[in-house]
């Protein structure tokens, strides 16, 4: 039991931390608003939830066993949701909306820079 308690506070601290850096970031170094680091921090608590089941669900490297499809198929959907809730504001504001491959614009949760909701791919570099 010392050793559960042990890896599950190492994983408590180091997610407070990571949720931190994230609005850090996001704040200071990226200067986006309130509204889109809400909806960075929602998809951050998403992903790194299930990644944390991923990880400790066996004793060896997570990917030396690979997961039931049961649980794989539910981590990715229930991501799929949270990435709509996310972009299309539903309880949120809004994080972009729109894919457009043709001229490079992606919302700000697959292209973190700047304040504008939409970034050219070359944007994201400067």
């Amino acid at each position: 039991m010392p050793v559960v308690l042990g890896i599950a506070s190492v994983l408590g601290v180091t997610g407070v931390v990571a949720s931190f850096g994230l609005f850090y970031l996001g704040e200071r170094v990226f200067h986006l608003n309130r509204e889109l680091i809400q909806s960075f921090m929602y998809l951050k608590l998403s992903v790194a939830g299930h990644l944390t089941i991923f990880v400790t669900r066996t004793r060896q490297a997570f990917w030396s066993i690979r997961p039931a499809l049961i649980l794989l198929a539910a981590a990715l959907g229930t991501q799929l949701i949270a990435t709509l809730i996310a972009v299309y504001g539903i309880f949120m504001a809004p994080d972009g909306g729109s894919l457009d491959f043709q001229t490079g614009r992606f919302p700000l949760s697959l292209c973190a820079c700047g304040s504008d909701p939409l970034h050219s791919i070359g944007e994201c570099r400067e």
